[in-house]
């Protein structure tokens, strides 16, 4: 029983992550190296040192927005007297009739939104 616990630590790995103050330098030793004492790209010796068990995985990148999420837009919506003029500049788009009076267009995601934006004239904030 012993030699399998032996065998387990052997396979663990530690890391040691070497972050510099400074200049935002970082870099990731294994238990076999030698983590710096000051930082390869300024020489300062304000860092910070992180043990960890394994090395840090790379975040999965976030397709946040661009997947299709309908909505009813109220910002490219119009009143009644100028929704022929809509239609013109948006021939494609559905409209529906908004609680409370006026239209609103349909809006199929966020590339559909900022295309139709763009063609009204506006510009998006923040």
């Amino acid at each position: 029983m012993a030699d399998t616990q032996e065998m387990d630590t052997e396979d663990k790995m530690s890391f040691v992550n070497f972050e510099c103050k400074l200049c935002d330098y970082e870099q990731l030793c294994s238990d076999n190296e030698q983590a710096p004492f000051k930082c390869p790209e300024c020489g300062s010796k304000w860092y910070t040192l992180r043990f960890l068990d394994k090395p840090p995985s790379k975040q999965e990148f976030v397709n946040i927005g661009f997947a299709d999420n309908e909505r009813w837009s109220w910002a490219l919506g119009c009143n009644e007297n100028q929704l022929q003029k809509k239609i013109k500049q948006h021939p494609n788009a559905e409209w529906r009739k908004a609680p409370g009076g006026g239209y609103q267009m349909r809006i199929a995601n966020r590339t559909e939104k900022k295309r139709r934006m763009k063609e009204a004239g506006f510009e998006e904030f923040g």
